[in-house]
């Protein structure tokens, strides 16, 4: 079976074990050898509720897990042995080990690959998308249709069937290959975040178009806005890597209905590259105007994430693409050393009065595999079950899953298991209370959120700034729901996992784009520079993979 005839349909959990990040279950010893769920799921009998399974006696399920130093367990708590292990042994009758772990700054990624080239497989593993296609194409995981079907509680199946092409992402050849970790997309959304406090300043009116975003541009790096007499601020903010959620070139080019890195359909119902279309070009050269005339900072092909959110951090940059996420993981620095810093969020911006698509990530982050060795492929889905029950029971911020979740005691991608539009759910909850002056109907983290708004706009709490500006009144929240009404999304229409000449070829061709690009906007450029990279990224591997991603496209539809 190739790569390239995996097809998707639909299945599965996005979320269930970032908590866990792979599980499988074993039998120990001889004596666990044929453990029976308990009557309450009975699987040697019709049961009524095969969702609330119990293992008796317990079964062990081998994982493997990426560590954070921000993963800060507490009460003596530990890896192995926690509230959430826990709970799984005493309700679900499964015990956690740990075939590995690997420590933060490890390569996650290549230690799966180790495990794999040594067929020594754990029972549930995360994996990304290539290493899903390569052990479905040797058959080393299991099916899991048939027991995602049967055990799969209601609660799971809705977070499923609300994430997108999330299942269609882990199916393969008709059959649900993995449980997928599905992406929050919705919320990776751009949005256009500018210093409101600099617009006052200079006299200059909100943007509506993209014109209105030129002007401000060359406003914010020619008049001074900072009120230092220095000429020392830019426009648009930009870093070495353009893919990124912040200081992004995404939110940018599509505003001129151009994508990067998706695969979109021409007007003959193929798919094609987004970034080597006409679009890509002309928001490319008005780049590339904006930095020769001083708006975009000329050392920022060499600076990396950290020194771009040091400049926006400490005033140096007064536009930004980003998401939702920027006020905590760079405003807030900023306004904590200038309390008059009012970075304010607005939609994408049309170059032509049309609609503009906020483009999206993947519908999922990466998958939950099972061993076609496991004994017990069901615990997993029973695992997953249990996540989402005990996310949807937190009702304080005293819950000690609560804080497992926000707090990272377990794992940090433990909240993806949950709803993928959790965070517009807690908007709307928030915005809801804020209007009616009632906050009985919150809980958890909406509650928890609600409050520190509260707190930031009575003057008590400072460090609550950047909350306010994420789901307070006109904060990025309040753009990501008009998005959503709205339906303004571009997802890539191919979902498949990589192809032959992707795997091949897509890494060369990523480093030729942004080599390119790079040139483009530094001006250093031919003429037809553009033109000569669409050519060479077809020569070198980009026309193939047109064809591959096609041929999916043809099955997949």
């Amino acid at each position: 079976m190739s790569i390239l005839s995996i097809r998707t349909t639909r299945s599965i959990l996005a979320g269930c074990l970032a908590l866990t990040v792979a599980a499988g279950c074993s039998a120990k010893t001889e004596e666990q050898a044929t453990p029976k769920l308990s009557e309450a799921a009975g699987k040697e009998q019709k049961a009524a509720d095969p969702q609330n399974a119990k293992y008796d006696p317990p079964i062990e399920i081998t994982t493997a897990k990426q560590m954070y130093n921000a993963a800060k367990f507490v009460g003596g708590q530990t890896n192995d042995k926690n509230v959430w292990t826990d709970l799984f042994e005493r309700e679900l009758g499964i015990k956690l080990k740990y075939a590995w772990t690997t420590p933060e700054g490890a390569d996650y990624k290549s230690k799966v690959n180790v495990t794999i080239a040594s067929n020594a497989l754990p029972d549930f593993m995360q994996v990304n998308d290539s290493q899903l296609g390569q052990l479905a194409e040797n058959e080393l995981i299991a099916d899991l249709t048939e027991v995602y079907n049967k055990y799969a509680s209601p609660d799971l199946k809705k977070v499923m069937d609300n994430a997108g092409n999330a299942l269609k992402m882990a199916t393969l050849n008709g059959k649900l290959m993995a449980l997928p970790l599905p992406a929050a997309s919705v919320d990776q959304a751009q949005l256009v975040w500018i210093r409101a406090d600099w617009l006052k300043k200079l006299n200059l009116p909100e943007p509506k178009t993209m014109a209105d975003l030129y002007a401000i541009s060359e406003a914010f790096a020619t008049k001074d806005p900072d009120d230092n007499g220095k000429a020392d601020t830019y426009g648009i903010a930009l870093y070495k890597s353009f893919n990124t959620n912040n200081a992004s070139l995404m939110g940018f080019v599509n505003g001129f209905h151009a994508y990067y890195d998706q695969w979109i359909e021409d007007k003959s119902g193929n798919l094609v590259y987004s970034s080597i279309q006409p679009e890509m070009k002309a928001a490319l050269l008005k780049l590339k105007e904006m930095y020769k005339v001083g708006q975009i900072d000329k050392e920022f092909s060499v600076k990396d994430r950290t020194k771009a959110i040091q400049d926006l951090s400490s005033g140096k940059n007064g536009i930004n693409f980003a998401t939702f996420s920027a006020p905590t993981t760079t405003y807030q620095a900023g306004y904590d050393l200038d309390p008059k810093t009012d970075w304010k969020p607005y939609p994408l911006l049309s170059v032509d009065g049309s609609p503009v698509k906020a483009q999206i990530t993947p519908d999922a982050a990466g998958y939950f595999a099972v061993s076609k060795a496991s004994k017990h492929p069901e615990a997993l889905i029973l695992l997953a079950n249990k996540v989402i029950e005990q996310y949807k029971n937190m009702k304080t911020a005293d819950d000690p899953y609560f804080f497992s979740i926000n707090n990272y005691h377990l794992y940090t991608d433990l909240g993806s298991f949950i709803p993928t539009t959790r965070n517009l759910e807690k908007y709307k909850a928030i915005d809801e209370a804020m209007k009616s002056k009632l906050s009985d109907k919150l809980t958890g983290d909406q509650l928890t959120d609600y409050n520190h708004i509260q707190s930031f706009l009575k003057g008590e709490s400072p460090k609550m700034w950047s909350v306010n500006k994420i789901y307070g009144e006109g904060g990025a929240f309040s753009i990501n729901q008009s998005y959503y009404d709205k339906g303004l999304y571009s997802r890539s229409l191919y979902y498949g996992p990589p192809t032959p000449s992707m795997i091949e070829k897509k890494a060369s061709l990523d480093t030729l784009q942004s080599t390119v690009f790079t040139k483009i906007i530094m001006g250093n450029d031919a003429p037809d520079e553009f033109e000569k990279f669409v050519s060479d990224w077809s020569k070198l591997g980009g026309e193939q993979i047109t064809k591959e991603v096609n041929e999916w496209y043809r099955n997949n539809k």
